[in-house]
């Protein structure tokens, strides 16, 4: 789960970085396109597409337009626009990356302390296996 979550965040971030280029494919019904951090797409009747240039990819460069920092539907009568930002998976992903690195932070800090890796229980004066929750581990204490 730590890989999917740092290849999602890492995919995200790029794709956040990437929407500040104007990159779009267009087909006769509709257009998906990157606009500044996020995306956007519009579906609308032949003519108002035909209206604004050729089906296929292109990038227009870099574009200087502020846009919505949370989701939009907008209905235009024969025309429909959904803007989708891209901060929202970049933050999701973060967090599922965060969560996923607390449990193996929490055993290596239980670990050095001396504690039981499941319950977190004191260890120290325990021969095999934790008093609180009985789970069995190898015993690092040296009796001299």
């Amino acid at each position: 789960m730590t890989i999917l979550s740092l290849i999602g965040l890492l995919l995200s971030v790029g794709a956040w970085g990437v929407s500040y280029l104007r990159i779009a494919y267009r087909t006769p019904e509709y257009q998906i396109e990157t606009v500044v951090g996020g995306l956007q797409y519009i579906y609308g009747s032949e003519d108002w597409i035909n209206n604004r240039s050729k089906s296929g990819w292109y990038c227009d460069g870099f574009r200087d337009v502020t846009t919505a920092w949370l989701p939009e539907y907008v209905n235009f009568g024969n025309v429909w626009w959904i803007y989708f930002p891209l901060w929202i998976p970049s933050v999701l992903f973060g967090v599922l990356l965060g969560f996923s690195y607390m449990p193996r932070h929490r055993r290596r800090k239980r670990k050095k302390l001396g504690q039981c890796l499941h319950c977190g229980y004191d260890l120290r004066a325990s021969k095999d296996r934790c008093p609180e929750c009985g789970t069995e581990f190898v015993s690092t204490n040296v009796e001299g």
